[in-house]
């Protein structure tokens, strides 16, 4: 079963890294074809539903339909495409365009697919698909990259980015992808200790909990469009789910703080929303080395806004108590920061991402 990633640019050598975490010997044909898509195949119909509740860089999961060369001719009859597997015989749909410029465009766009995909549906198949912006039963999305066209059918029918715990966001932090970005991108592992600071509403220990504690990112309480899949007509969820996500260890390790008590309590409730442990506390920065052990965690992460740069020399201070020896130390802050080290600290890997206007750069660095 062929089928599509779609990620935002910057993101799909993380997202290549975790699909063959995920599925590994299940997965083949894994590449990637551009900066924002994969193409991969898999085996059995379980895999998808993994990768759905499991993987936290991509946008959206999708079975592949086909591969078009022009924006114009939609050519159904020659794709290779198990239609009665995800079609119910009369259903409502709606068309997606991505990475096109321009509104009158993307329509011409869905408006072409609509016309060679509708017809060839029931003349093929007898199926009877009617459009619905409002309330679809299914979702094609069409995405351009480079001179092809992908168009695939969404497993979920949004966007996976926008988790559904970040229900009091912050404005200075990330959506789910890019906190998982920084969190991987860092060199976290699974039971290593870690500790966020300037948490803001806790996306970064959040992702790393949801990474580690083995807990799925979609809420498993909602439908979405691969239930009405005949696929999964007799599909039991109910034990899918109970077999891949059991209850997590007890064991919190993951903390983190931030001045605001506001902003801890937001965390804790996102945190709650998408079920992980993590420690989250109010403290001020300086007294770190009062509330933990030294040499406690492995892992340390600093998200520095422009208002806490100048506790530049604290932060290493605390750092190198609460860090053990060969632990690593991370800052995500503005591109143009001018940040330097001392001779204690060696310099693993400098990252810049851009999002939109706004571009964070990421800064490993390790103790000696």
């Amino acid at each position: 079963m062929k089928c599509y990633a779609f990620v935002n640019e910057g993101l799909a050598d993380i997202a290549k890294q975790e699909i063959k975490e995920i599925i590994n010997e299940k997965i083949s044909k894994i590449e990637i074809v551009g900066p924002s898509i994969l193409t991969f195949e898999v085996q059995q119909k379980e895999d998808l539903l993994t990768l759905v509740y499991k993987t936290q860089a991509i946008q959206k999961v999708l079975v592949a339909v086909g591969t078009f060369a022009t924006s114009t001719e939609f050519n159904f009859r020659k794709v290779h495409f198990s239609w009665k597997d995800f079609l119910l015989a009369n259903f409502t749909y709606v068309i997606n365009i991505e990475n096109v410029q321009g509104q009158e465009s993307r329509l011409a766009l869905s408006k072409n697919i609509s016309n060679a995909l509708v017809p060839f549906l029931k003349e093929k198949h007898n199926f009877n698909a009617v459009f619905d912006y409002k309330h679809p039963d299914l979702f094609f999305v069409c995405r351009k990259e480079g001179d092809a066209f992908f168009v695939g059918l969404d497993l979920c029918g949004g966007d996976r980015t926008e988790r559904h715990y970040r229900v009091f966001p912050h404005s200075g932090s990330f959506k789910g992808d890019l906190g998982y970005f920084f969190i991987r991108s860092m060199g976290y592992k699974e039971g290593e200790k870690m500790f966020v600071g300037f948490t803001k509403d806790s996306v970064l220990p959040i992702e790393a909990a949801l990474f580690s504690q083995n807990v799925p990112i979609l809420d498993t309480k909602k439908a979405f469009s691969f239930h009405k899949f005949p696929l999964y007509s007799t599909f039991n969820f109910g034990q899918f789910l109970d077999r891949m996500f059991p209850p997590p260890r007890k064991e919190t390790q993951i903390f983190g703080f931030d001045s605001s008590m506001s902003n801890v309590i937001a965390g804790r409730k996102n945190a709650k929303i998408a079920g992980v442990s993590v420690d989250l506390q109010r403290y001020v920065l300086d007294e770190l080395d009062v509330k933990f052990k030294p040499e406690q965690f492995d892992r340390v992460l600093f998200h520095v806004t422009k208002k806490d740069e100048d506790k530049l020399n604290e932060m290493y201070y605390q750092a190198q108590y609460i860090l053990k020896k060969g632990g690593t130390l991370a800052f995500i802050c503005r591109s143009l920061w001018d940040l330097s080290f001392s001779d204690k600290w060696k310099l693993e890997q400098k990252k810049e991402i851009c999002r939109g206007n706004s571009c964070h750069t990421l800064l490993v660095l390790k103790k000696k």
